[in-house]
């Protein structure tokens, strides 16, 4: 075993590890939905990062090679466990369970997938417990895909340091190579062309712990996340998921400036604003689907189906409730049949325009009610 210290004042890329680490400590439960994380939270986890002699999995994939990576005394500690004998295995494992066992939160890179399942197989097979039962498991490939699948087009670690952390490796072995270089050490016992994998694990591992610290500075609730390439649309779920409506607010008013997947269009204005109402705001939630009514291409009747929710269940405006609901039976009944299928809510067959009609004629009638 091979013990590296970093020190945080490294720069890795566009931040240095230190600040990683202190956007960590600050972000504690909004990393975790339904979870709470206090401040000193990032001493209690560990990066795990492997190698294996294939992707398919099962009994027959080895992990030769495995990196932690955890905080020790002002550091940033990489353990490095390398199985240099396969009939060693059992030690190999009980060396990194000794450590895994110190703490309670595992982070990983499609460690969930992957990783994990991989190292809990080989464990069962030479009978050794897994530190946890149900481990505190970050998996940053979940919301790594969510913040830069589209305007990256891919999510792959390697695509993620350049792009998203400014990161450039030099020398670096290729990751379709390892599997091959390590059954080639096995049969000839020649280690040289093995030596790249060893500091690629390493990267590996501070990579993670660097983008984990910028998807944090991307949840935080004050003001806009870290430059570079950005979902919103991805970054509002997230918030969203996460209960952090101010700022899942701030992040789905910046999506909805991209119209050009209306679909996703319509479900984030349709989320916005429901948030806005959650939080008290009738007002913006208003305004916005008023602002939506210009867009009958996009929405049909719909939009002005939901100002006449609005007036008539927040604000008790029943004349503008019956007036905005005129209006989306009178969009309904000239809008082609062919065009219909745009908004989610659009009538497609006499039943909705039917049901339009319906709440026309219930609007009149409370009116007269309270006239009377």
């Amino acid at each position: 075993m091979q013990r590296y210290r970093v020190p945080l004042d490294r720069v890795h890329g566009r931040a240095t590890l230190g600040e990683a680490v202190e956007a960590l400590r600050a972000a504690g439960s909004s990393l975790v939905a339904g979870r709470m994380l206090d401040s000193q939270w990032v001493e209690r986890a560990v990066w795990l990062d492997t190698e294996t002699t294939g992707l398919a999995g099962g009994t027959g994939t080895y992990v030769f090679l495995v990196g932690l990576g955890y905080l020790e005394d002002g550091h940033l500690m990489v353990e490095q466990h390398f199985l240099a004998d396969l009939a060693a295995e059992a030690h190999f494992l009980r060396n990194i369970l000794a450590t895994l066992r110190e703490f309670e939160v595992l982070i990983t890179f499609n460690g969930r997938r992957f990783d994990w399942p991989l190292l809990t197989t080989r464990f069962s097979m030479h009978r050794l417990r897994a530190p946890w039962d149900d481990p505190l498991h970050l998996d940053l490939m979940h919301p790594a895909a969510r913040l830069w699948r589209r305007p990256l087009g891919t999510y792959r670690l390697s695509a993620l340091e350049a792009n998203v952390l400014g990161v450039t490796r030099e020398a670096d072995v290729a990751s379709y190579l390892i599997p091959s270089l390590y059954l080639h050490y096995l049969r000839s016992g020649e280690r040289d062309a093995l030596e790249p994998v060893f500091p690629h694990n390493r990267m590996d591992v501070i990579s993670v712990v660097g983008l984990l610290g910028h998807l944090a500075r991307c949840l935080a609730d004050a003001g806009a996340p870290p430059a570079g390439p950005m979902d919103w649309a991805g970054l509002a779920t997230l918030r969203d998921l996460r209960r952090d409506l101010p700022g899942a607010i701030r992040a789905y008013e910046v999506a909805i400036r991209d119209e050009g997947d209306q679909r996703m269009y319509r479900r984030l204005v349709r989320r916005l604003a429901s948030l806005y109402r959650r939080s008290g705001r009738p007002g913006d939630a208003m305004a916005l689907w008023e602002r939506e009514t210009a867009r009958l291409e996009v929405w049909g009747p719909a939009a002005y189906v939901e100002v006449a929710k609005i007036c008539e269940h927040l604000k008790g405006d029943l004349c503008a409730a019956l007036e905005a609901s005129r209006r989306a039976l009178d969009v309904a009944l000239a809008q082609k049949p062919a065009a219909n299928h745009l908004a989610r809510t659009a009538p497609a067959s006499g039943s909705d325009v039917d049901a339009l009609r319906h709440r026309v004629a219930r609007l009149e009638r409370r009116l007269t009610t309270s006239a009377g």
